[in-house]
């Protein structure tokens, strides 16, 4: 439901982000494959290596080319090294993770100064890195493994995992506290009733739209279109031959009818650009799935006469004509709101064409300017059609067709229970218990009683959407696993971390799959189930929401440039 405006800060951003990726990959994958035993960084792989020597050849290389500097009378850098320490590098890990630092660096000793051979400076390095990776293969620390709730946007993209479904999570959640720029930080993601009844709304509100229910009431979305998107220029997503206007990207719950409309830019003085002044009118035009769906002259001769007879008489005739009315199958399609390519010889004979292709609010010349585009429905609904979230949803329909009021048959219970099992179990990124299982037809029991079988689905969907299982993330650790010590995490637990890592989301089937038969912590399967999903499109969500919020870049959504000279 984003309009795809602003073509070159998009592409822009676009190498940004695929730039990021790429690093943000590579660094991913060097870690896997270090933890799985390789010893080596990829720039000293063809670089024969020697045997690293004992501490007191390295005590040596300290005392001949570092404690000069490096000592308790200089203290240069703040660092003092005390060759002794070397029969205890783990137990001063502290001051010899710098020096491996520098070394790696090539940075010490200092350019100027005598410096041991290459060999030498790797052997030294390597074996630094051999005792502090040593001392931690005995005793590993990972950290705590606090208890975290999906922000707005990973929910937005789990409920798209879950339900084949893009929602607008900044209109149905509130935004996250951040830490440091960062909102994905567990101990600023706290928790409060007003927040937790704002999930349950967004969750019956989505439940709602997935299914598809027939008393979802009619409503009016507004749409901005920036003022510094192009209007004599080819918008993204808009067919061929058109210029200007936005495209969105909506999805409709029912087949039903939908209203469309647009408003422009209006000048200080009441006009508006384009209509006035002009002999040859432009054409508004919407289309919907590149189809045309309507077609309005604006302006011309027209326009002029009405220009000049009341103020502000052509822009009101123009939002008169720049609305419709039309039947939309359901499910997710893309509304373009633009105007028909035209040459300054065929529509400006007398006026000379703008400077500049955005819009200026003095400036009354030049081609008109959408400010608002409105998308209002449903209207006559006519059922909830066939669309992704419904496949998503129902696996299996019940063979038998009772009546609507009537008690829910075995057959519908047996498929009902199908149901939310397969939700259930994509949701929490396990198999779900007898007791969870039950709760949740419980549910459907309550809603099938007053309804219809989807309605039931729907009153159970809200409490896996909006249930703690869903919107935390907590992994408990394992009966007899004494406090600070550490454990291996399960093969579902390292599941759902990668995919709230790499996708901000939750497991796809293939992964959740591989989990669930115990195979993830398989180093092969590890492996190539990283590098899948580095080369899934959803991996952009690392690096988007990474340096949106590290970089700031997700305020130049609300940030527009002073269009007014």
């Amino acid at each position: 439901m984003r309009a795809l405006i602003n073509n070159r800060s998009a592409r822009r951003r676009g190498l940004v982000v695929a730039s990021l990726a790429l690093t943000l990959g590579a660094c991913w994958l060097t870690i896997l494959v270090h933890a799985q035993g390789a010893q080596s960084s990829p720039d000293e792989r063809s670089v024969s290596r020697p045997a690293s020597a004992p501490p007191d050849a390295h005590a040596t290389l300290v005392e001949k080319y570092c404690v000069t500097c490096h000592n308790e009378r200089a203290k240069t850098g703040g660092l003092v090294l005390d060759p002794a320490t070397l029969h205890d590098v783990p137990g001063n890990s502290a001051v010899w993770e710098k020096v491996i630092h520098k070394l790696r660096l090539g940075a010490m000793p200092p350019q100027g100064l005598p410096r041991p051979d290459e060999d030498t400076r790797l052997a030294f390095v390597r074996s630094l890195e051999e005792s502090l990776d040593a001392r931690y293969a005995s005793r590993p620390h990972p950290g705590r493994s606090p208890v975290h709730r999906l922000n707005r946007a990973e929910y937005g993209n789990a409920i798209r995992e879950l339900l084949d479904l893009n929602v607008d999570v900044s209109a149905l959640l509130p935004a996250d506290s951040a830490s440091h720029g960062f909102d994905n930080v567990s101990d600023t993601l706290k928790v409060s009733p007003l927040l937790l009844s704002r999930y349950l709304a967004a969750a019956e509100k989505v439940s709602a739209v997935a299914i598809g229910d027939p008393d979802i009431g009619a409503e009016a979305l507004m749409f901005n279109v920036p003022k510094e998107a192009s209007q004599d220029q080819y918008a993204e997503g808009m067919p061929l031959g058109t210029q200007g206007g936005m495209v969105v990207h909506h999805n409709f719950p029912l087949d039903a009818e939908y209203s469309f409309r647009a408003e422009l830019w209006a000048t200080y003085a009441g006009g508006a650009r384009g209509l006035e002044g002009h002999d040859r009118p432009y054409h508004f035009v919407i289309t919907i799935d590149g189809e045309e769906v309507l077609r309005a002259p604006l302006g011309g001769k027209q326009g002029n006469d009405l220009g000049y007879r009341t103020a502000g008489g052509a822009i009101k005739d123009a939002s008169d004509r720049m609305q419709a009315r039309v039947r939309v199958a359901a499910g997710p399609h893309r509304v373009g709101f633009g105007f028909l390519k035209t040459t300054v010889a065929g529509t400006q004979e007398n006026i000379s064409p703008a400077v500049r292709a955005s819009i200026g609010v003095f400036e009354p010349y030049g081609a008109p300017k959408l400010q608002h585009v409105f998308i209002g429905g449903p209207f006559n609904a006519t059922g909830p059609g066939d669309t992704p979230s419904r496949r998503r949803i129902f696996v299996c329909r019940p063979s038998s067709s009772p009546r609507e009021n009537a008690p829910s048959s075995v057959d519908e219970e047996r498929c009902a229970r199908r149901i939310v099992e397969t939700l259930g179990r994509r949701a929490f990124s396990r198999a779900l218990t007898d007791v969870e299982i039950d709760d949740l037809l419980e549910l459907y029991r309550a809603g099938r009683k007053g309804g219809t079988f989807d309605k039931g689905i729907q009153a159970a969907l809200p409490r896996i959407l909006a249930g703690p299982e869903f919107i935390y993330r907590a992994h408990p650790q394992p009966p007899g696993v004494r406090p600070g010590e550490s454990y291996r995490i399960s093969d579902a637990e390292l599941a759902s971390r990668l995919a709230l890592f790499l996708w901000s989301s939750i497991p796809d089937e293939e992964l959740l799959d591989h989990a669930t038969a115990g195979r993830l912590r398989r180093p092969r399967v590890l492996e190539q189930q990283v590098r899948r999903m580095l080369a899934d499109p959803r991996s952009t969500a690392l690096v988007e929401n990474f340096a949106g919020q590290w970089l700031y870049l997700r305020n130049l959504e609300r940030t527009a440039p002073d269009v007014i000279d």
